[in-house]
């Protein structure tokens, strides 16, 4: 039984029950066996046998946690964190799977490295008729903030392994969409050093039937927050990265089609957004050409 654990294992759950055993399976044969797993139910509406969980994870702490209400995966990740004892947390999807030698290398690296806040595994990334590794980089150190601001670069949330004082719990909003690019950009504002492992160490699911749909809503209610951040701001006029962040957010934007029901929110980033340009002509075309583009009237 383990006592203190060194790594705590996040799992939000909402339905998707059956696919849950095999996450649970692909962490009871990690090589690195200093853990606890934390079970955060969204509410979900069917129902979840926890002895079941317990008998597939023998001998290895478990923490079932329910919330009163449907609030999304950000807010049953802030509660798993608040509840995490381990040194290094990690949050993994309920339809998710780890290779048996995730923890054991991604550990590795954050005790070895102790500049590096964050710690992420190539993953292979499974539709219903595809399969597809996600990243072609050289492993080793990288600044966060050059990997997604100027190259637009991202992982898996599951493929990460966290400092614990790093990845904090109110870093985790209650959106239903984006909301792990708020945490990951608040939790790495100061301490933007991470490393990448080249090796597929995570298998993502992304089942177009059963996976959680995508919300324009939330997902610009997660950038107008960041936009407005402080110290986002303060942390990229330093670094002189301001058009690197409105780049990322006008690339954001683009990968989607708008409703007339998303213009006020999208009104709203518009202006949140204007500070961040030194030419409010450029952010003004650069909006108009989204409105033009990417908005059904």
């Amino acid at each position: 039984m383990v006592v203190n654990p060194q790594v705590s294992i996040v799992i939000p759950i909402f339905n998707r029950i059956d696919l849950l055993k095999n996450t649970l399976i692909s962490i009871k044969n990690q090589t690195f066996r200093n853990f606890e797993v934390l079970l955060i139910d969204d509410a979900s509406e069917m129902g979840l046998s926890i002895q079941e969980c317990r008998d597939i994870l023998v001998e290895i702490p478990i923490i079932y946690h329910r919330l009163p209400k449907n609030q999304g995966p950000g807010k049953a990740r802030s509660v798993g964190k608040t509840l995490a004892k381990g040194s290094y947390v990690a949050y993994l999807d309920s339809d998710d799977v780890w290779k048996p030698e995730f923890l054991e290398k991604t550990v590795e690296i954050l005790e070895k490295e102790k500049s590096v806040s964050m710690v992420f595994a190539n993953i292979l990334l499974k539709r219903t008729h595809s399969s597809t590794k996600r990243l072609i980089m050289d492993q080793g150190i990288y600044n966060f903030y050059d990997l997604i601001f100027k190259e637009k670069k991202y992982w898996a949330t599951g493929a990460a392994l966290w400092r614990s004082e790093i990845s904090l719990s109110v870093n985790w909003k209650s959106f239903r969409d984006h909301e792990d690019y708020v945490h990951d950009i608040l939790s790495l504002v100061h301490q933007p050093q991470i490393y990448f492992i080249p090796e597929t160490l995570c298998v993502v699911n992304k089942n177009e039937v059963l996976g959680i749909k995508r919300s324009n809503k939330e997902m610009l209610k997660s950038l107008i927050l960041l936009s407005k951040s402080k110290t986002v701001f303060q942390t990229l006029t330093t670094r002189n990265s301001k058009v690197d962040f409105l780049n990322f957010v006008i690339w954001r934007l683009s990968k989607r089609r708008y409703a007339i029901r998303n213009f006020l929110l999208f009104f709203q980033l518009y202006v949140s957004l204007i500070k961040w340009s030194d030419s409010f002509k450029t952010i003004s075309i650069n909006f108009m050409r989204l409105l033009k583009n990417k908005f059904s009237l």
